[in-house]
């Protein structure tokens, strides 16, 4: 026995209303209908059980979108008054919301039609559904007024939603936006135009120039001596210039160096707060411009005393 299992009712049509199995046929598509009426699946399936009643279908939707089945799918349905359609088609009659008219039907209805006809197709193998193909109505097979003006009207609409279902159009893939080349590669000699690594903390200048030894994104980890050499630390590359290429505009010189004895001409520090004085020197451990950063004891490895302009700063 094989029917949708969004079928929640169940009222099975006397024997007499439809023939065991499809002579001669097999599904290629589905047939739409209408019960002329406002009803329920029950009530639609409960016609079908009258002995001699000389019709059936294989389900019914109600008005408030419930799913009977009234004829199992492998057994031919007696809905649209042709036989050579009949078995060929499993057949849905739906309830209509007004008497008369264009027979229009309750968005409930028509909601549970999508996903029962999406169902039926996607289990029968009848691929897309096209209306006037494989996704059919009453009055393509006999005089009838069946299914009324306003499902025919919706046949493309109820096409379009079911084959949504079973073929749902994938999301688009974002495009990354490129991040934007600074031309450094894996192995270029590169310096720091200021002395921070990639996340702002203060470096101290060991060497002329490092390596390039890895790139992700406007990350760099650069390297001493080579390539493979001891790691100095991860820089961006927008804060990395290559030795030997072209360079920024070098900063006026103060004619101070790194390793120079100094002390402030007047206590304050670069931003102009007031120091104290602990030492008859200091060393210059690190130059960015005009700011001066001294330690005291030594250049490297000494205790940061404060960061200073080199205007304010004399040779000891």
């Amino acid at each position: 026995m094989s029917h949708s299992p969004l079928a929640t009712i169940s009222v099975p049509a006397n024997p007499s209303n439809y023939t065991y199995g499809r002579p001669n046929g097999g599904i290629n598509k589905i047939t739409v209908h209408h019960m002329a009426g406002v009803l329920s699946a029950q009530r639609c399936g409960e016609i079908f059980q009258v002995e001699g009643r000389g019709g059936s279908s294989h389900y019914g939707i109600g008005l408030s979108g419930e799913i009977a089945v009234y004829v199992e799918e492998e057994n031919t349905a007696w809905t649209d008054s042709n036989w050579d359609s009949n078995i060929h088609s499993v057949t849905i009659e739906n309830s209509d919301c007004e008497n008369g008219g264009d027979w229009p039907v309750s968005d409930a209805t028509f909601n549970s039609l999508v996903k029962l006809c999406a169902d039926i197709a996607k289990r029968n193998g009848l691929g897309k559904l096209v209306p006037g193909q494989n996704l059919t109505w009453h009055s393509m097979y006999a005089a009838t007024s069946c299914p009324g003006n306003y499902l025919r009207s919706k046949m493309s609409e109820l096409a379009d939603r079911a084959n949504a279902i079973n073929y749902p159009t994938p999301a688009p893939t974002p495009t990354p936006t490129p991040t934007p080349s600074t031309g450094i590669k894996v192995g270029d000699k590169v310096t720091l135009k200021s002395w921070v690594d990639y996340y702002g903390t203060p470096l101290l200048q060991t060497r002329d120039y490092y390596y390039v030894s890895e790139i992700s994104g406007n990350r760099a980890v650069l390297r001493a001596d080579s390539v493979d050499g001891t790691v100095y630390c991860a820089a961006n590359t927008s804060n990395l210039v290559k030795v030997g290429g072209s360079s920024p505009a070098p900063a006026p010189s103060t004619g101070f160096k790194v390793g120079d004895k100094v002390l402030p001409i007047t206590y304050v520090d670069f931003t102009g707060t007031p120091l104290y004085k602990t030492r008859d020197f200091y060393y210059i451990s690190q130059l960015d411009g005009k700011r001066a950063v001294l330690r005291a004891d030594d250049p490297y490895n000494g205790p940061i005393y404060a960061a200073v302009n080199t205007d304010n700063l004399r040779l000891v």
